[in-house]
């Protein structure tokens, strides 16, 4: 079995007369980074939750969110 440093050098040598679009895998070479960083950082993240003691988290959007105040009375 012959081994390729990439899979479009794989796919050239299999498929010869296609033109294989180079930049289409550097995309799918970064959303493939992407993904493992995501999952590093969920993984971290329910770490850091054991650790803290995180059972339960709140959905944000299902309580109002606070009206800001005004800060002009103290520039007043």
């Amino acid at each position: 079995m012959d081994f390729y440093r990439s899979l479009r050098v794989a796919l050239a040598n299999v498929y010869p007369d296609h033109q294989w679009d180079g930049s289409k895998f550097a995309m799918m070479k970064q959303a493939n980074r992407n993904a493992k960083k995501d999952e590093a950082l969920l993984k971290a993240l329910d770490g850091a939750e054991k650790q803290i003691g995180i059972t339960q988290v709140e959905d944000p959007t299902s309580h109002p969110s606070p009206k800001p105040t005004s800060h002009r009375s103290h520039l007043e």
